[in-house]
């Protein structure tokens, strides 16, 4: 299967919620008192809710939209409680899936939520006017390798075992694999569901130079590389990137990002994984260990 063939596939496919967040966002709704940050924060923990009022907010007509909506706190507001409520109907649950299949889906929206905290945190240090859109940006970069996990499990492991021989980088692999980059698939399902046009430029280099945007892409960056290591050199270098585009030094860069990382794996606890930030421990022991076996 080609690009076209593929985004044809998955352009009708819906991306499931979790039962947990579900429930919550029903009984947040059905409380009139409620505050509506728990709201937004319960959407943003959850992938498949996020999309879902994307999607509806993005496709109503366009002489509703003034602009488009960047963030679940706009999106929130222009729907109000009742439609909220009724969000989550008909979506799937992650729950319903295989254990195998909702395990790898369960990864995925954590290596995505993970990114999202971070390029939040990025976007706060430097002052950003609306960090609420980098955080949108960086949860959604990687939409389409998430749905391929999903729809194409099988490639999804090919892909891996080929780049865990470190014999060809990513970009080249996901060529040998699919016949495309899984970015275009991504910039492809942007432009079809209408998703913040931000992602999209998140996914061209070209657009490094726009300090927001730059952001986005080491946040999203530095998560693939710390779910390979965090202290191999790849990690090493994206820190000392971020550090500079911080202005931080290297240790208060390094402090910053493991915290955050905590942050995240304790806001998505509920996924029931095991978070990348567990494996600071491990991976600084095996570090250690490495290095006292050395002549």
């Amino acid at each position: 299967m080609d690009l076209a063939a593929w985004l044809d596939k998955l352009n009708a496919a819906t991306l499931p919620a979790l039962g947990h967040s579900r429930d919550r966002l029903l009984a947040l709704c059905a409380d009139e008192n409620v505050g509506m940050a728990r709201i937004v924060e319960t959407i943003e923990e959850d992938l498949g809710l996020t999309v879902r009022l994307l999607r509806h907010i993005n496709g109503l007509s366009h002489k509703h939209l003034k602009s488009e909506v960047t963030t679940v706190t706009h999106g929130q507001m222009m729907l109000g409680l009742n439609q909220l409520q009724r969000l989550p109907e008909g979506l799937p649950t992650v729950e319903e899936l295989e254990p195998q299949a909702r395990l790898r889906l369960l990864q995925n929206f954590s290596q995505c939520y993970q990114a999202a905290h971070l390029a939040d945190t990025i976007a706060r240090r430097r002052s950003d006017m609306e960090p609420g859109e980098l955080f949108m940006a960086a949860l959604l970069r990687d939409l389409g390798r998430v749905l391929l996990c999903l729809h194409a499990p099988e490639k999804m492991a090919e892909l891996e075992a080929l780049i865990a021989q470190q014999e060809r980088e990513p970009e080249e692999a996901e060529y040998v694999v699919f016949g495309f980059g899984i970015d275009e698939l991504t910039h492809a399902l942007v432009e079809a569901w209408g998703l913040p046009s931000l992602v999209a430029d998140s996914l061209s280099g070209e657009n490094a130079a726009n300090n927001r945007i730059y952001g986005v892409m080491l946040a999203s960056q530095l998560t693939h590389a710390s779910r390979r290591g965090w202290y191999r050199a790849e990690t090493l270098e994206l820190l000392e990137q971020l550090a500079d585009h911080l202005l931080l030094s290297l240790e208060q860069t390094i402090a910053l990002v493991h915290a955050d990382a905590v942050e995240a794996a304790r806001a998505t606890a509920f996924y029931g994984i095991r978070p990348v930030a567990a494996e600071l421990v491990t991976n600084a022991i095996e570090v250690e260990e490495t290095a006292t076996q050395k002549p």
